[in-house]
């Protein structure tokens, strides 16, 4: 069995000039332990903001968790839920929480940009960029960076691509490539603003036991785990 340095995914981009999607091979760098246990560290950081659970549902408000139906939506978004909260802090309690908000988001956009420079990379001739007048193959995680980074949907998919490749078997990784498949099928993408907190877990994702906060804003939400080609 030869094992490599990198692991080979692939990330689902739209096309500029069609707005078809396209599937750009990607390499996911194999993590050693250190790197592996500071990023792993820094993910769960990132996913479980202390600022979140100030502005999440509450078990004892009967109201915030009530659903539609049986394990249906709930009633209340979690933008009525957050901004409910909000309206309840005094001033003092809203500008702690806004500090506490943007220290949060400004080390979520670091990890994000520092993961994707150090261990992503794609493979040449696929994404072309011709910003500075000269055509050139966008392969290097820091040119990813610089040129999505106003894409949520394609950050997040590598941010998640580096945890799935690490910590999950090839079995896990197929079943993950038929089910995300479905899912594109079905769900039309939502860009956002990068930088922001990842979802800690996924279908079938090892280790089980990843923290998760059901309350959180919709900045929580993956647009999809990049899947192995």
């Amino acid at each position: 069995m030869q094992v490599h340095a990198h692991y080979k995914t692939t990330t689902i981009i739209d096309d500029p000039d069609t707005g078809a999607d396209v599937e750009v091979r990607t390499c996911i760098k194999r993590l050693t332990l250190d790197e592996f246990s500071a990023f792993y560290s820094n993910y769960v950081k990132s996913a479980n903001a202390p600022s979140d659970a100030l502005v999440a549902r509450q078990p004892d408000h009967p109201d915030e968790m009530a659903r539609v139906a049986e394990g249906g939506a709930f009633v209340l978004s979690d933008v009525v839920v957050r901004e409910r909260r909000l309206a309840a802090m005094t001033e003092d309690e809203r500008t702690r929480f806004d500090n506490m908000d943007a220290a949060e988001e400004a080390f979520s956009r670091r990890f994000l940009a520092d993961t994707i420079t150090r261990f992503v990379t794609f493979e040449p001739d696929q994404v072309w960029d011709d910003s500075s007048g000269e055509k050139k193959a966008v392969v290097k995680g820091e040119d990813i960076v610089r040129i999505y980074g106003g894409r949520q949907d394609v950050l997040r998919q590598l941010l998640q691509a580096v945890m799935f490749e690490n910590t999950m078997s090839a079995a896990q990784k197929k079943v993950l490539r038929s089910r995300s498949a479905f899912e594109r099928s079905l769900t039309a993408r939502q860009p956002g603003a990068a930088g922001t907190r990842p979802a800690p877990s996924a279908p079938g994702a090892e280790p089980a036991a990843l923290p998760t906060s059901e309350g959180a804003p919709d900045r929580t939400t993956p647009s999809g785990p990049s899947t192995p080609a």
